[in-house]
């Protein structure tokens, strides 16, 4: 696998396990955020019932990973190894090969 993958893996069971949700039946969606036109991070929002969604950043510059609640409250912060990027089409290719 991988290491974007297990990256990605592990985070969105992280917020799952804190929000008390099944991360098999929890939607996902990505979003690239920008910074000076560059892609500097990823945010993994993880939804929930009644609206609910949870958030996690992976940032490349900080190499960490900030973890909010569903009220956008910072509950977490993990360091992660340098060099691991989400690829360019992540949105797509996202699910497929797991």
């Amino acid at each position: 696998m991988e290491p974007w993958r297990a990256l990605i893996k592990r985070i969105i069971e992280t917020v799952c396990f804190h929000e008390e949700l099944d991360p098999t039946q929890s939607p996902v969606d990505f979003r690239f955020l920008v910074k000076n036109e560059t892609r500097c991070a990823l945010e993994i929002a993880v939804h929930g019932p009644r609206r609910m969604r949870a958030t996690a950043v992976w940032s490349w510059s900080d190499t960490k990973i900030y973890y909010y609640d569903s009220s956008g409250k910072r509950w977490k912060e993990d360091p992660i190894e340098a060099g691991i990027v989400a690829p360019p089409n992540l949105p797509e290719i996202w699910g497929k090969h797991e």
